[in-house]
């Protein structure tokens, strides 16, 4: 849940960094903006693990 939570978070975070994939991706279709949704969400994850280990260290 708590997981979940902290997605939307990272994929609204996200979407203001970057507005024009949004829009792009709307654009295009759903399956696109799924898809893109998919990626950011993997990409933030890993960033935030990132960046938790480098201040825990």
């Amino acid at each position: 849940m708590k997981e979940q939570q902290m997605a939307q978070r990272s994929n609204r975070w996200f979407y203001q960094q970057f507005p024009p994939i949004r829009w792009i991706a709307k654009s295009i279709g759903k399956d696109i903006d799924f898809q893109v949704i998919k990626w950011n969400l993997e990409m933030t994850l890993v960033y935030l693990r990132i960046h938790q280990s480098s201040a825990i260290n």
